[in-house]
Parts: C-alpha cells; structure tokens; sequence
C-alpha cells in the first residue's frame, strides 16, 4: 500500500515532508491503470457523499465505496480498531474540526441505516463511522468496479447478474 501511496503521490518513505497527500480521484485512477496490491478495477463512478442514500445504493451494487476524510485530529484517539468515529460533542471545532489532522482515504464496506452507522476498515482493523461523522467529514466517494475480484458464480455482491452489470457500467463508461 506504501509503494501505490508513493507512485501515486510523490511520498518517499521516511521522508514526512514529501507526504502531501492525494486526491481520490489520482487514487482511483491509477487503481484502474496500474492496479493497488495486485489487482485493477475495472471502472469507477463518483458517488455524492452528502446524500446517505446514493452511498448506501453504491455499496450494495458494489460491496463497497472508496472514501476520502477531512480528518478531525481528535481521531487520533480513534485508532484503535472496534472504535467508532463520531462528531464530538462540542461539534467540529478546535481539534474536532475537519482537516485538522490531514485527509485519509478508507474503504466503506457496509452499513446500518436504522442505526446510522457504516463499516470502514483502516489501520488493520474495523471501525464504526456515524451518520453525524460521514455528513461531517467526507469529502470524496467513488463506487470502484472490479468483476474479478468481487464476483462469484458470475453474480455481483448484490446478486445482479455480473455481465449484465459489467454492460451497463461500460456503457456509462463510453459516454
């Protein structure tokens, strides 16, 4: 993941100052072109991430959405896996503010509409994020579109009929 980062970014391992961060779009992009940890998507949309529905929808099309974090330095408390993210009491100020501690890029891979909650991973671990944290800080979402590494029995996460699906998506691709 370090080595993706850096081709992507420019960071040199070791070298804080040259970690200026990355918009998701490059990350998505060089995800198709060059592949992350071995494997390519396929294809990737923008998702609107001020509307809870359309990434609920996304992720149940996909199994999962790519999320870019206006990180609150308060988050820091947060790193420990099982933790839940959330906008602190006193709202998003002082070290609560977003950005204050830098952006981060996690993966969405569920969530709890009548909980108001969403599944994350980062860190080597699981972490739950609150409705009040994703209106909050998100930034960014796309719903990334790999076949092969997410389909079984040629069905989609959801089920759909993968290749149906796959037309669809390279239809939308070609306008």
């Amino acid at each position: 993941m370090v080595g993706f980062y850096s081709a992507v970014s420019g960071y040199q391992k070791g070298q804080p100052e040259t970690d200026t961060g990355i918009d998701m779009l490059s990350v998505m992009n060089a995800w198709r072109t060059a592949g992350l940890a071995g494997h390519k998507i396929h294809a990737y949309a923008a998702v609107d991430h001020t509307n809870l529905d359309e990434m609920r929808g996304a992720i149940w099309l996909a199994g999962a959405l790519s999320v870019g974090i206006a990180m609150p330095l308060v988050a820091q408390q947060w790193i420990t896996p099982g933790s839940i993210w959330d906008v602190p009491k006193g709202g998003p100020v002082g070290d609560a503010a977003p950005w204050s501690w830098g952006g981060h890029a996690v993966p969405l891979f569920g969530y709890n509409a009548n909980k108001g909650t969403w599944r994350a991973a980062s860190w080597a671990g699981t972490y739950t994020l609150t409705d009040a944290f994703v209106q909050t800080y998100l930034e960014e979402a796309y719903i990334p579109w790999s076949p092969n590494d997410w389909c079984t029995d040629g069905r989609a996460p959801n089920g759909f009929n993968a290749k149906t699906l796959l037309a669809d998506v390279n239809a939308l691709t070609e306008n």
